[in-house]
């Protein structure tokens, strides 16, 4: 009996230190999601945090563009210039205008990609994380790089007002996603629509990460729908034929490429509603075929940014 008690203290010592690890996956009470500390480190006024992706670029000198220091715990976003919440690096080089690159022991060159919003916004979020948790009758599990004010946070707290009208319309918590991983797109491309107005926005391609055998290219053409009273998407007819130029754009590994778009001509102004531009992407190398896929931004046209009648 005496041999039994002491195996099982042995055993929940043993359990005791590995949830002391702070590094690891840490399960918590009361629901299915794990939460690791998100590496991340300020530098120019901006914050910068951990993708997971490893940098392939070879050769490289060896001077650091800026230095680091684990000055901020796990966990804790750091707050001033050439702090760091990790271990292991001492500097940064210069990588692209939303990354830089850290060279971590064991590790190699980790790509580290700009937070969009100044440091300034999450001012009452103090903690990062990447939380993964499976939601109700999901087929995978969801991902996702988070700035937040509680570390008690769900997966569930941060998605469930998008579920149903049943939930509250503000999430439990506080949070910013820096990055979602749950479906990651195979080409790494996000497309945005920016600063909207009834004439025409900024598309934004940002890529990042994805599998790519050739150069990312789009083209001129695109096209606009509206979603109508039933919840479906259905074609804006355009005011007269459209004629697109030849010309392809490169979406450049890493980056951020914007490009103007002026619907005026095909579409005229466009009315109050909601709206999304659609934009083919070919992986295209030279001497092989190549299938376009089409991305989506989606954009409102509100009534303040309703400045001038609308067209017929």
């Amino acid at each position: 009996m005496k041999k039994a008690w002491i195996l099982v203290l042995a055993l929940c010592l043993c359990l005791a230190a590995c949830n002391a690890q702070t590094n690891g996956p840490t399960p918590l009470p009361n629901d299915d999601n794990t939460r690791t500390s998100l590496r991340m480190f300020m530098a120019d006024g901006h914050l910068y945090f951990d993708t997971g992706l490893i940098s392939e670029n070879t050769p490289r000198c060896g001077t650091m563009d800026g230095k680091i220091t684990k000055t901020a715990g796990d966990f804790e976003v750091p707050a001033k210039d050439g702090e760091c919440n990790f271990d292991g690096a001492d500097g940064y080089q210069l990588a692209t205008s939303i990354t830089k690159e850290v060279l971590i022991e064991n590790e190699g060159w980790c790509i580290f990609k700009k937070v969009d919003a100044a440091p300034e916004t999450f001012k009452d979020m103090p903690y990062c994380m990447r939380i993964v948790g499976r939601l109700p009758n999901a087929a995978v599990d969801t991902d996702l790089r988070i700035l937040t004010e509680s570390k008690s946070v769900t997966v569930w707290d941060i998605l469930s007002p998008l579920f149903s009208s049943k939930y509250p319309t503000e999430p439990k918590y506080k949070t910013y996603t820096l990055l979602d991983n749950t479906a990651p797109d195979k080409w790494g491309i996000t497309l945005t629509a920016e600063n909207v107005t009834q004439k025409g926005c900024t598309l934004r391609f940002t890529q990042l990460g994805g599998t790519t055998e050739g150069d990312l290219q789009t083209g001129a053409a695109y096209h606009i729908e509206k979603l109508n009273d039933n919840g479906n998407w259905e074609a804006v007819e355009p005011k007269q034929v459209l004629v697109w130029n030849q010309l392809a754009y490169l979406i450049p590994e890493n980056e951020i490429y914007e490009m103007q778009v002026d619907w005026t001509y095909g579409y005229g102004l466009l009315p109050p509603g909601s709206y999304r531009i659609a934009k083919e992407v070919a992986d295209f190398k030279t001497g092989h075929e190549y299938s376009p896929e089409t991305y989506y931004a989606y954009f409102d046209i509100v009534q303040e940014l309703c400045g001038y009648p609308t067209a017929d």
